[in-house]
């Protein structure tokens, strides 16, 4: 469970973001593991889509399963995408710098959330 859902105070808004987490974190994690390849960042992106989602929660209530899913999987999908090309940026500039591959990894891995 995500903690950040114990300092929802609303029962049933705490209960859909949990059903909805447990429903799709192992296709979101995997959505976003194929992006970005770093499982840590591919579940800081799981639990960010939570975050997104606790905020337009109204947009996906009372949906079917498909759209909700869709939803749900098209927020993870487009995070990861950004946080890949924030990375991709970050890379090319340093290594434009003339910084080394290795050290250009590291350095992208340290600043890239």
């Amino acid at each position: 469970m995500l903690l950040f859902l114990m300092n929802i105070y609303d029962d049933e808004i705490r209960h859909e973001l949990e059903e909805i987490y447990e429903l799709y974190k192992n296709d979101m994690l995997y959505v976003s593991n194929n992006i970005l390849r770093d499982y840590h960042e591919a579940e800081n992106v799981v639990q960010t889509t939570i975050l997104k989602i606790a905020d337009n929660l109204d947009k996906i209530k009372g949906k079917n399963e498909n759209l909700r899913k869709g939803y749900v999987m098209l927020i993870a999908r487009n995070l990861a995408i950004n946080i890949y090309k924030k990375r991709k940026k970050l890379a090319d500039y340093l290594l434009y710098r003339g910084w080394e591959t290795e050290l250009v990894y590291k350095k992208v891995i340290e600043l890239i959330p």
